[in-house]
This record gives structure tokens, C-alpha cells and sequence, in this order.
């Protein structure tokens, strides 16, 4: 319900979820391919096994499991000598997308998974396929359409469901949600009511869980990842000082000034290149 929310809101052709490609596979043994890309590449497994090397870990994967590289993620996967890998595949882009993909308890830090088979998912990529192949005004809606059906069933399918308070579900709870979000997303002028809204809890409810799991208040911690990321900026010197205030998701720089004096105790000076 939350994530649909989060979507409904989403109104310009920044925050739209992209299909870019998508299309079906049956390995050679032994096939290997990686790399980085600038966009999320989603592979189902529908049948056999293979492996995903990301982060210097070397994960398994197999049938009814899945493996999503994020931007800028080097990574490389390999289907099984013995019994090597059918798979299904989608790229996609999109401000939503983090977001979405952690709120079936997937991220840039646990970008594998294993579920049974879901008959469901697979048809839904294959059915992106047939979307982009299609031709007509519509046809580019349709297929964001499929795409935005399959991160909404994922949660179902990895039977991922965000917990009851002091309870844990795939080491994620409301507080570690909200969280994730604003690492997300602090970028852009998300307030904490973006946040209740995302987690679909009362904003005040949130508020309390938020505090007695992290010790700190969600202002507070949306605050501080902001200025750490002026702090970089500024550094930087590449960008003007109201540059940076945009940048990290305030829309007046008299806020950004204020906040940054608060947790600095200085004025925001951007250093010249030299």
C-alpha cells in the first residue's frame, strides 16, 4: 500500500520508473558476463544455477532466485558448468527504484535472492518482452506498466513483509525502512511525512519506533546525511554554495544556511577549485 502511494505521487519524468530492455535467455555452460552499468539489471533465474561475484562475495543462485546489480555496481555472474542457468532479464531506471527493490528487503548490500519459483514473476518478464516489442502510442506506457508490476509483486513473492514494531523480517524493520529511504532519497526535498507516508505508518508512530531503535530522531538523521554530503560538496568546490543547497534537497538556501550552521558551527563555503 505505501509503495503504491510513493508512486502515485510521482509526477515528473525524473521520478518515472523506465523499462529499457528486456529479454530471456538459455546459458551455454560456463557463460559468464559482467561489468558496471548506469541503470538496475533485474535477472530471474527460471531454471538451473549458476553464481554472482559483487563485493568480492561469491553468491549462489538458482531456480526462483534473482540477483539485481544497482549503478555504478561492478559485478559479474556465471552460469553452472553442470547445470547452467535459464534466466529472464529487465533493465530499468528511474528515481522510484531503490525504493522500490528495498521494500522487498533488496539493496545495494544484499542484491541476491532465493524464493521458490513464482509461475507469476516469471510471466511478468516475459510479458516486459512482449510489451517493448509492441508498437503504437501506448506501447512504452504498457511496458513501465509491466515494470511496475513486478517490483510491486516482489515483496509478495520473496514473502517479505515489513515487521511488527520490536520485531525483525529479513533484518529489516519499520525504523531500518524509513531509513533506507532517506539514504535513498535525501537528495531531493523529502520531508518526514514523505517518509511515514513510504513505510505507511502515522507519522508520529514512526517518529517513536524511529527513535527507540536508532537514538536519534528522523529530522535529525535526514539532517545529518544531508550535511555530510555538503560537506563533500562543498570540498569539492565545483558547485556555488546555493548550488549545494539544492543538491541536498533544500529548496531555500536561508534553510540550508541555518541547518548548516547548527551542525558545523560555520557558514557553508564552497572552496575554488585550484
Amino acid at each position: 500500500m505505501s509503495l503504491r502511494e510513493a508512486w502515485a505521487e510521482a509526477g515528473s519524468s525524473e521520478d518515472r520508473l523506465r523499462l529499457r530492455y528486456a529479454g530471456e535467455e538459455a546459458c551455454v555452460p560456463g557463460h559468464r558476463f559482467g561489468g558496471v552499468r548506469d541503470h538496475w539489471l533485474f535477472h530471474y533465474v527460471l531454471d538451473g544455477k549458476g553464481s554472482v561475484r559483487i563485493g568480492g562475495r561469491t553468491i549462489p543462485c538458482v531456480r526462483g532466485g534473482g540477483f539485481v546489480f544497482f549503478p555504478g555496481q561492478e559485478h559479474e555472474y556465471r552460469a553452472s558448468r553442470e547445470e547452467p542457468w535459464r534466466y529472464a532479464w529487465i533493465g530499468f531506471e528511474g528515481s522510484l527504484a531503490a525504493g522500490a527493490l528495498a521494500s522487498a528487503g533488496v539493496d545495494r548490500d544484499r542484491p541476491c535472492f532465493r524464493a521458490p519459483y513464482s509461475p507469476e514473476l516469471a510471466a511478468l518478464f516475459r510479458r516486459a518482452v512482449e510489451e517493448l516489442s509492441a508498437r503504437g502510442p501506448s506501447a512504452s506506457l504498457a511496458a513501465d506498466g509491466v515494470l511496475r508490476l513486478i517490483l510491486a509483486r516482489l515483496p509478495a513473492v520473496l514473502g517479505f513483509v515489513i515487521p511488527a514494531p520490536g520485531r525483525q523480517h529479513g533484518a529489516v524493520s519499520y525504523a531500518s525502512a524509513a531509513r533506507r529511504f532517506m539514504e535513498e532519497h535525501f537528495v531531493r526535498p523529502l520531508a518526514v511525512s514523505d517518509v511515514a507516508r513510504f513505510v505507511g505508518l502515522d507519522r508520529e508512530y514512526l517518529s517513536s519506533l524511529f527513535k527507540a531503535e536508532t537514538g536519534t530522531t528522523m529530522k535529525a538523521y535526514l539532517t545529518e546525511l544531508r550535511m555530510e554530503r555538503a560537506r563533500i560538496l562543498l570540498a569539492e568546490g565545483r558547485l556555488t554554495v546555493a548550488q549545494v543547497a539544492g543538491s541536498v534537497g533544500y529548496r531555500e538556501y536561508a534553510v540550508f544556511e541555518r541547518a548548516f550552521k547548527a551542525a558545523t558551527g560555520t557558514a557553508p563555503r564552497s572552496r575554488p577549485l585550484s
